[in-house]
């Protein structure tokens, strides 16, 4: 199961991406003004290849359980009679395509 601490990590971990290239491109992470697509995809393509092994691992652990998670409740809300190891049964064959 998803608990909230490692959603919280989660965030983290995707955050670390997004904010290393704001600050490569000095432009705070929240701002409206956000620099061009091409510029954001070359700079994270220069942050993945500066990172390590454990670092690549975090950020595509977190992903796959935002992944998994944001599945869930939207099986979860187009059923919302259906029990908790439906749900889950059902976004494991959405996300792995099986039964394992």
């Amino acid at each position: 199961m998803f608990h909230a601490a490692e959603n919280s990590r989660t965030k983290r971990s995707i955050n670390l991406l997004t904010v290393s290239c704001s600050r490569q491109l000095d432009v705070p992470h929240s701002s409206a003004n956000l620099p061009e697509l091409s510029t954001v995809l070359e700079l994270e393509l220069i942050r993945l290849r500066q990172m390590s092994a454990e670092e690549k691992l975090a950020v595509s652990d977190a992903l796959w359980r935002e992944a998994w998670a944001l599945r869930r409740a939207s099986i979860t809300k187009q059923h919302p009679d259906w029990a908790p190891a439906q749900i889950e049964q059902a976004t494991r064959e959405a996300l792995i395509g099986g039964s394992a």
